[in-house]
């Protein structure tokens, strides 16, 4: 005679056990074949794993009890973890990375600057992070993103600052050109989509509580990539010169740069004006490399010097 007091099993939970079990599975399998192909697990497989398991957390009994009684309906709701909840107990990097990015980004660059131009013509951070793939733990962001702040630190960052306001981004440049002398400074017009890890500084700073001598607008607007930007993210060079840089140009040099070009030569850039007399624009062509532009013109009167300047 069966007992009185035998649970009743819902055929629903041996479902939900074989799902679960499923998607562990496959997260597992997932990331083995990944760390067979490489030493380092891509975002994509890793998020994908995330996401399996969980699914598979999501199907357990525990997290989805049965239609509660009205009198228990109150206690379980009370007790069940939400999706605030699993949310908060992300780090910092792994909340920012899933946000959206901004659709443009421009990057003040000179000679000396700390961030280099590859051979490739990308951009390169003063300090690599190795497998940025498995991301920054809370107290590691804060620590990098705050040194990367204080203008006072000589130490190298894996960040690659671009602002999201090009007027800011031009106020900085020239007044950076009108400190040293007269000396050029460029923007870098970026495509953001093709920057494969970018994060507000904002973000970071109100999240992780950073002490910075650095007023709110003053990073309102900056983001930072972490080791490189890709050539093919940089879409559009421009030049940014105070009236210094221009007096000092010889008279060919201003010509290209008040847009007096030759009849019997042909170019393969082009500028427009930005501002009269003082500031110009250079627009690549298909075809112009960034690195040789820039090896090509780095003696010239109107190309920055290198200078032991504050890393950016």
């Amino acid at each position: 005679m069966p007992s009185m007091t035998s649970t009743h099993v819902d055929p629903r939970d041996f479902d939900r056990r074989s799902q679960r079990r499923k998607a562990v599975k496959r997260a597992v399998n997932a990331l083995q074949a990944a760390l067979a192909q490489a030493h380092s697990i891509p975002d994509d497989t890793l998020d994908q794993a995330i996401a399996l398991l969980r699914d598979a957390r999501d199907l357990s009994p525990k997290a989805t009890p049965r239609q509660p009684s009205p009198q228990q309906g109150a206690s379980s709701r009370g007790h069940k973890r939400t999706s605030s909840d699993q949310y908060d107990q992300l780090t910092v990097w792994m909340r920012l990375r899933h946000t959206s990015k901004p659709t443009r980004g421009y990057r003040v660059q000179y000679e000396g600057a700390w961030t280099t131009i590859t051979p490739i013509g990308g951009l390169q951070a003063s300090s690599i992070f190795p497998n940025p793939s498995r991301g920054f733990t809370d107290p590691k962001l804060k620590q990098l993103t705050n040194d990367h702040l204080d203008w006072n630190s000589r130490q190298g960052s894996p960040f690659i600052s671009i602002f999201t306001d090009h007027s800011h981004a031009e106020d900085w440049a020239v007044k950076w050109s009108e400190r040293n002398d007269g000396k050029i400074a460029s923007i870098l017009h970026i495509e953001c989509n093709k920057i494969t890890r970018l994060f507000s500084v904002k973000e970071v700073v109100n999240s992780l509580g950073i002490n910075t001598d650095m007023l709110p607008e003053q990073y309102e607007d900056e983001y930072l990539a972490v080791n490189q930007i890709p050539a093919e993210a940089i879409v559009e060079v421009q030049p940014i010169f105070s009236q210094a840089a221009l007096d000092a140009a010889s008279a060919e040099e201003q010509h290209i740069v008040l847009d007096i070009i030759p009849e019997d030569e042909q170019h393969v850039r082009r500028f427009s004006p930005v501002r009269p007399t003082e500031r110009r624009s250079l627009m690549l062509e298909d075809g112009v490399d960034l690195a040789k532009y820039t090896n090509a013109h780095r003696d010239s009167m109107v190309e920055a010097q290198k200078r032991d300047v504050f890393p950016v």
